[in-house]
């Protein structure tokens, strides 16, 4: 089973486990265009672990975070497995112009943070594979925990760093069948659409633009002959 709920707050979306995967994949896109010069700001995947400590605002570039309530130590994914895992976020968010970095970005780059962790997510965030704090604008230098326990198939974890990606860029929660914000039923390969969000709490329209939203908001125009 596929779990991931949010930790709400300020708009929309939902709490919950997630349905088994879906047995149609989901329906495909076209890709958004490339944006005409690159975003200043990262996508940052962390798979090392480390101690991570509570702060009321929560920063990213001194491994603080809103969401936990005591320091939690998280364990770090294995090397190998951690550079699959990177590869094949890095190619579903290519789709969307978006790179993916896996150094952290100095203190003075705005960021998103996904933590990758083997071990601790679930005892930190119970019934929950998925962690980050939710509101109705991107949220810079912000971390996201993801769990990714080595019984969890791959294509699996890449979906929850995507929806984690998609939480912190401030998107609601969707229905459409694999949709990565679709929080009730996420499913491996899931993608970014052109959807109606569930509440439109944020107040953004009746059609939520997520893959032209990630394409503008983090990604970079390729280089020639890509």
């Amino acid at each position: 089973m596929l779990a991931i709920a949010a930790l709400l707050a300020g708009c929309g979306g939902g709490d919950g486990a997630a349905t088994p995967d879906a047995p149609s994949g989901p329906e495909p896109i076209e890709p958004p265009p490339a944006p005409a010069v690159c975003s200043p700001v990262a996508v940052y995947l962390h798979t090392g672990g480390g101690t991570f400590l509570p702060s009321a605002a929560g920063d990213a570039r001194d491994n603080t975070s809103s969401l936990l309530a005591a320091p939690v130590t998280f364990a770090a994914v294995d090397a190998t497995r951690a550079a699959t895992l990177a590869t094949r976020l890095a190619t579903a968010l290519d789709f969307y112009h978006v790179p993916l970095a896996t150094q952290r970005p100095n203190d003075d780059t705005f960021h998103f943070m996904l933590v990758l962790a083997s071990d601790g997510i679930v005892a930190a965030f119970p019934d929950r594979a998925v962690a980050a704090p939710r509101k109705c604008f991107p949220q810079y230098n912000t971390i996201a925990f993801v769990d990714a326990a080595g019984a969890t198939a791959d294509e699996v974890v890449v979906a929850r760093a995507l929806a984690a990606t998609g939480q912190l860029l401030g998107l609601e929660s969707t229905t459409r069948t694999g949709d990565c914000m679709n929080e009730d039923r996420l499913v491996a390969g899931c993608n970014f659409g052109y959807d109606a969000p569930v509440a439109n709490s944020c107040g953004k329209g009746a059609i939520q633009d997520e893959a032209n939203g990630l394409a503008g908001s983090l990604g970079c125009k390729p280089p020639p002959g890509k």
